[in-house]
């Protein structure tokens, strides 16, 4: 071979790794950039999800124009909710959950047939009432007791309630129970 050649397969040489080196390199940037496309898509997708989740959660809570509160005495030991799920459905019958801190949940029901003091008792069943505990997977449910419908708007209601509930052979009291201005959902 001459020189000339020599240094013509030389160059081919070196332009074929160049070439290889900027194919590599183009590969790894297509690889970088699916990668970042990915993630990207990753993250707008859990931001979305999480939006989804708030936006759900939101429509659960109180109204921020009012302060709902929730309370009771659980055998005289205050209780107070952090989170409750109030609707009304097509009967009129008002449901009532509420849960506290320590997940214990008190659940009223009654329906609706206007403002006024509703009882039960061992012959009339106008509301009813449940104390759940997480330890214990049967509730207490209410034997004897009163709610009172104070306000009833077209999305609130405030109530007051006393109830005696029992689970096998225990009974508590629930007394001095409020609801005041929770919104509450048509189902």
């Amino acid at each position: 071979m001459e020189q000339g050649d020599i240094q013509f397969v030389v160059n081919l040489i070196i332009y074929l790794k160049k070439t290889e080196i900027s194919y590599r390199n183009q590969e790894k940037s297509r690889n970088l950039n699916k990668n970042k496309i990915m993630k990207a898509a990753k993250y707008f997708s859990l931001v979305c999800l999480l939006f989804f989740c708030f936006t759900l959660m939101d429509s659960c809570k109180k109204d921020n124009n009012s302060s709902p509160s929730l309370t009771a005495k659980i055998n005289g030991k205050s209780w107070s909710a952090l989170s409750y799920f109030a609707y009304k459905d097509n009967s009129g019958q008002i449901n009532i959950v509420a849960e506290a801190a320590d997940s214990t949940v008190l659940s009223v029901f009654f329906t609706y047939t206007g403002k006024k003091t509703y009882q039960q008792t061992a012959t009339l069943s106008e509301c009813h009432c449940y104390y759940s505990e997480t330890t214990v997977p049967q509730p207490y449910e209410s034997i004897t007791g009163t709610l009172t419908v104070e306000d009833m708007g077209s999305s609130k209601i405030s109530c007051s309630f006393n109830f005696t509930l029992s689970r096998l052979d225990q009974t508590i009291e629930v007394s001095d129970g409020h609801f005041t201005d929770l919104s509450i959902s048509q189902r």
